[in-house]
């Protein structure tokens, strides 16, 4: 092997190591990030590494750690095993995944994510005050393009598979009403999000919510309120919706 292929392969195995073992903080200096996100206390390296916070937009989540996989970079595709949060919190934000992004899309598979229930306040089928409780929302399997991250009319799914369970779940109407738990299948149709409530819950939420975008949210279908529910429940309910003969109340939203 000649002199100057030697040369070759040194100065890329040298650049090669730098980039492996280059801290992250050094990194996220010639890096601007993107709007709407913060982070804090940045540590380790680009491919292993934690921030004690990261924030984006209103959502602030704590002790992110990430593995960033080598090779697939090599033909443009990102691979990232993600966890944070304290899962033991219901309190704050937690999850982890196996998220893969490239150019024109994003994908994610064994992805759990944990909330408080406020943040999913705006997509409840009817209007309600303080909710309480916890979401956690189970991914086997979402694909989309990535248009859908700067556009916010942009379809959400090209693919889905997953369960959305909203447990101990809580309502102000004058005092907490607490309602068990409420769980819905999630799938996608035509690029649009579908979650399927059964029914087998105290407020006999049934029917299908569906999110054509972060900004086109729809319901249709019934809510009837269990018996041992507060009287608050079912007349707060009456004043969006009229009973039918099957003692339930249409929601179509």
């Amino acid at each position: 092997m000649s002199g100057r292929k030697l040369s070759l392969l040194f100065v890329i195995a040298f650049l090669i190591c730098l980039i492996a073992l280059m801290p992250v903080s050094v990194v996220s200096k010639l890096v601007t990030p993107p709007p709407g996100i913060a982070y804090k206390n940045l540590t380790g390296t680009i491919w292993n590494g934690q921030a004690s916070q990261v924030q984006v937009d209103d959502v602030v989540l704590s002790k992110v750690q990430w593995s960033l996989s080598f090779f697939p970079l090599m033909i443009g595709s990102a691979h990232v095993d993600v966890k944070f949060g304290n899962a033991r919190n219901s309190d704050e934000v937690s999850g982890k995944g196996l998220i893969q992004a490239s150019f024109n899309e994003i994908s994610a598979s064994d992805l759990v994510l944990r909330l408080p229930a406020q943040y999913v306040k705006p997509l409840l089928p009817i209007p309600l005050g303080r909710v309480d409780g916890r979401v956690i929302l189970e991914l086997d399997d979402y694909r989309n393009n990535t248009e859908f991250v700067q556009n916010p009319s942009a379809p959400l799914c090209e693919s889905l598979q997953g369960d959305l369970v909203w447990t101990k779940s809580e309502v102000v109407f004058n005092n907490p009403i607490r309602m068990g738990t409420i769980q819905a299948q999630l799938s996608c149709r035509d690029t649009v999000l579908e979650a399927l409530f059964d029914g087998n819950n105290e407020l006999g939420l049934e029917g299908t919510a569906s999110i054509a975008s972060s900004q086109s949210v729809s319901f249709e279908g019934f809510v009837k309120p269990q018996p041992q529910l507060p009287k608050e429940v079912h007349q707060g309910i009456a004043m969006f919706a009229k009973l039918d003969p099957q003692g339930r109340y249409p929601i179509k939203l």
